[in-house]
């Protein structure tokens, strides 16, 4: 067992080009302690990357997003060419009925162990007075949530998708790469702090989590 210690933040940013076209921009990092075997040195695992892409709408019922996520995930002295991934995000999304939307997709990654390769099947609805709201993007991501009153919401959020971290075993130098899979599921509330400003205060339980280590050359 080991105690788990993580931090992340993240920035999005769209800029509006016209009616038709959003670019996509955006900034993210994270951190992450923990010990990966009994009595060993704490690891300090870290992920820092950025994203770029553009939406595009070809009606009000059809529209395409295309995001390029470029990262670096490593252990502290090893961000370097081994820690680079590259991902994509491919999204078609199709309104079907009043409040409904539907999402299908890809997600590709270059893992430590190769290329990750996962479908992508989303729905999103909002019903007329958008008291309730329904977005999730699976097996990926997942959120509902309720609104109180103007001054709260109630929700419930699911987060699945794993990564993995080069690494280096500080007791006898083996070049290795860490597996981060964790399921994790909250319930959380939300209240407005200014216009823009939020918020959130979440308690859950993360399932089927797990930090497994493998040799940098183990691809299976």
């Amino acid at each position: 067992k080991t105690s788990i210690e993580e931090l992340s933040g993240w920035i999005d940013y769209p800029i509006f080009l016209s009616e038709r076209s959003t670019l996509l921009t955006g900034i993210y990092a994270s951190q992450l302690k923990l010990r990966l075997y009994p009595n060993a040195e704490q690891s300090n695992l870290q992920s820092m990357g950025i994203k770029l892409g553009l939406h595009y709408s070809f009606s009000e019922e059809q529209s395409i997003s295309m995001i390029l996520r470029p990262k670096l995930a490593g252990a502290t002295g090893h961000l370097d060419k081994n820690a680079l991934q590259l991902g994509v995000v491919a999204l078609y999304t199709d309104t079907h009925s009043k409040g409904w939307k539907y999402r299908t997709g890809l997600y590709l990654n270059t893992e430590c162990y190769g290329l990750l390769v996962v479908p992508l099947f989303g729905v999103y609805y909002q019903n007329d007075n958008r008291s309730f709201e329904l977005d999730a993007t699976l097996p990926v991501h997942a959120d509902m949530n309720y609104t109180l009153s103007n001054k709260m919401v109630l929700g419930l959020n699911f987060d699945g998708l794993g990564i993995t971290y080069n690494h280096e075993l500080p007791d006898d130098n083996r070049e290795v790469y860490v597996s981060k899979i964790s399921n994790e599921l909250f319930a959380y509330f939300r209240i407005p702090l200014g216009k823009s400003l939020f918020l959130r205060s979440k308690i859950g339980y993360s399932f089927f989590r797990k930090f497994e280590v493998y040799d940098k050359d183990d691809k299976v």
